[in-house]
Order: structure tokens, then sequence, then C-alpha cells
């Protein structure tokens, strides 16, 4: 059986007509898909003759193939190419019998929306629609009515699918409930390199807090895209500079990139701090990532909406202290007072300050972030993906003996 996939994030495609990402949604990624299904195919928007490095790597090979679709990132857009890309939606549910949409996203509502009523598929809660389109995550006019229309139409989608996974715990699952099969997953998947050994782990707090004693400099680090600004980048300059002028040293290490990345360092110069910020671009390579977090004392994470992200889970392997808003999954898996609830530059300041002024608190954070981190472990997580997949699967045999 064959199985169509919605993906929000774009690929690059270059002239050899190969397609690359340089997120983490590789050939490997799909590899667990093809346990269960022969051939994937990837309904995806393509950048076409990108240029791509070293951080970039293969998408389509061997059973699994991507379909392209017409620009239609914004409005404008796509008004422009609605019926092309309709046109492209509708032979590809011809070509497949299973269909798993991520949600929240425009794709994946232009695909629903041409299901037949009561037809199978399956859907991976990635977010909450709400916040997607939250002041500060987008610039699109109209943004509240965006808002409240992705909302109702990603209740349908889950309500109405045979299968769901969910990348939280319960958070995602109470506000967008399902009446199928239901099981936690997410994309994470933590290796024995992840995580810091446990006498290193007792060094490097012992470092930090020798430093907080001294009062000598902080590191701050933080990992994200910066195409939008919904993981808080802005909010976090902003803070570290009411730090900065209350005379406690702090630097500020962001790792990232994209559009907004040039307005961000304008942000940095325009408080007075871009000699304490330091822009590492992107970095794809994991030795590097884990050398920024083990070389970090506490890792903040501000974003405005949020699934599960995998760099939070990354730093608590490292045995970091977390700081990080309430979005998404990150309150399920953070210590209470780690959270913040309402994201403004001196409530982040305030709660970062919190953490310098209290050594204690800062250590008791970090070992169970590094002992929760654990249940992410590979092993662990597994094969929770392949039995929500192979119910999908069931679900169609099912119904295709019912109509024969």
């Amino acid at each position: 059986m064959e199985c169509l996939v919605t993906l929000e994030q774009r690929l690059a495609k270059l002239n050899n007509g190969n397609y690359y990402t340089n997120t983490l949604f590789n050939s490997s990624y799909w590899r667990e898909y093809l346990t269960v299904f022969e051939k994937i195919y990837i309904l995806a928007r393509v950048d076409e003759n990108s240029l791509v490095d070293g951080g970039w790597e293969l998408v389509n090979t061997g059973n699994i193939s991507v379909i392209e679709l017409p620009n239609i990132s914004s409005i404008l857009g796509l008004i422009l190419n609605y019926l092309r890309a309709r046109r492209v939606i509708e032979k590809s549910l011809v070509e497949t019998k299973a269909v798993i949409l991520k949600v929240p996203g425009i794709i994946s509502t232009l695909v629903w929306m041409q299901l037949k009523k009561g037809e199978i598929y399956g859907v991976e809660v990635v977010g909450n629609a709400k916040e997607v389109f939250s002041k500060g995550v987008t610039e699109m006019r109209f943004r509240c009515l965006y808002k409240h229309i992705f909302h109702r139409i990603q209740l349908r989608q889950c309500r109405d699918s045979a299968a769901s996974t969910y990348v939280t715990r319960s958070a995602l699952q109470k506000i967008y409930p399902t009446k199928g099969f239901e099981i936690q997953n997410n994309d994470i998947r933590l290796e024995e390199r992840d995580y810091i050994e446990r006498s290193m782990l007792s060094e490097k707090l012992a470092i930090t807090l020798a430093r907080i004693a001294k009062e000598d400099e902080i590191y701050i680090s933080n990992i994200g895209t910066m195409d939008q600004l919904y993981k808080g980048q802005d909010i976090l300059i902003e803070a570290v500079k009411i730090l900065d002028s209350e005379k406690i040293k702090v630097s500020l290490i962001l790792v990232g990139e994209g559009r907004y990345r040039s307005y961000l360092e304008t942000l940095s110069e325009k408080v007075g701090i871009r000699k304490k910020v330091r822009f590492t671009g992107f970095i794809s390579d994991r030795e590097e990532i884990i050398e920024i977090l083990d070389a970090s004392d506490i890792y903040v994470h501000p974003s405005r909406t949020e699934g599960l992200p995998r760099a939070v889970l990354e730093a608590m392997a490292r045995g970091l202290p977390v700081i990080a808003t309430d979005r998404g999954g990150m309150k399920e898996i953070l210590p209470k007072d780690s959270v913040i609830y309402k994201l403004n530059k001196h409530i982040l300041e305030e709660k970062i300050e919190s953490f310098i002024r209290s050594p204690e608190l800062l250590r008791e954070n970090a070992l169970a972030n590094y002992e929760y981190s654990k249940e992410f472990e590979y092993n662990k997580m597994i094969g929770k993906r392949s039995q929500f997949l192979s119910f999908l699967k069931r679900q169609l045999e099912i119904e295709a003996g019912r109509r024969n």
C-alpha cells in the first residue's frame, strides 16, 4: 500500500532533480513509514535550483518520492495557484490509498478539503492552529480571522481521523481530541551520544555554580529557525538587554538561520548588546551543537508557538536548566518554576535572573531535566509511529474488504 504525507516545510530541488532538506525530514526520517507502507509520497512546496551546503540532506531515495506543489505560501500565491494546487492534490489522492496529514498547515488543509466524506485518513498533530496565527508569529493580514478558521478546521480534522498521533502527552489532545485511535509520538529520538555522562554533568554544574558565585559571565543559548519570529529570539535579546543594564554579566548564543536573522542582528545593535550576542547561523553537525550546549549555563526557549521542540530536549539531555514558555508540550516536560505563562521581556528577564540568583534552583532544574530527558531515548520512542501507521493501514484494508 502506498501512502501520501503532507509536509509544510519547504524542500530544495537541485538541477539533478533530487530534493534536499536542512530539517529532520531527510530520507532517514521517512524510513519509519516504509516499515508499514511500500512507498511514500511527500506532498510539499519546493524551491527550485536552490543552493545547498553540507547541512542539507537528500530526501527522495528508493521508495520515497516528492510531489511538488506550486507556491501557496501567501494569500496572493494561494489565489493565483489554487486551481493548479487542487489538480496536483486530486491526482495524488487518486494514486495513493493512505493519507496522513501533518496538522496544522495549509497543505494538510487543502488535502483534507479534497477528501470524500467518511474517507479514512490519519493525522499527526504537531501544533496548535491558534498559536500558529498568534501575534508575533505571523505578519498576515486578517490574522485573527485565520486563527479562528484554522482552529475550527483542525478540530474537525482530528475529530474525524481514523488514527491520530500527538507530540504532547495531553496538552494538544485536550484541545484537538479524536474519536479514533490515538497515541503520543513525536520525531524526537535521543541517542546515547546526545546525553552527557553523569560524572561530566556534576563537573559542568560545578563550573556554572562557580561562575555565579564569582559573578562571572553566564552563557545563555537558544536554538531555532529564524524564518519567522515564533521562536521568540527578539524577546530574548530584549531580556538580555535588561539583564545587562542591571549589571548582570550574560552572553547570548543564537543558533539558527532564516530571513529574520538580519532583523535580529539589527535589534541587538539597536539595544546596545551586539557584542554580547553571537549568531552562529545554521548548524547541522551534532557534535558542534553539543559543544555549544555544553558551553552554556542556561538554555532559554521563549516560543510563541510550539509542539514539542527537539532543541529543548537536547538541552535537557546535556544537563542544562531550561526556561521556556508554556506553549505546546513544554509545560509537560519542564519543572513548573522553569515555565513562563506570559511572554514579554520583563517576565523573561525576571525568570532568567531568578535562576542566576538562586544556584540551588538552577541545580535542581538541571538534574530534573536530565532525568526526564531519558523518557525520549531512542529505544523507548521507536515503534510508536509504527503502531499508528499499522492501525491506519489495517482500517484501510478492512474498508477495502467491505467494499469488495
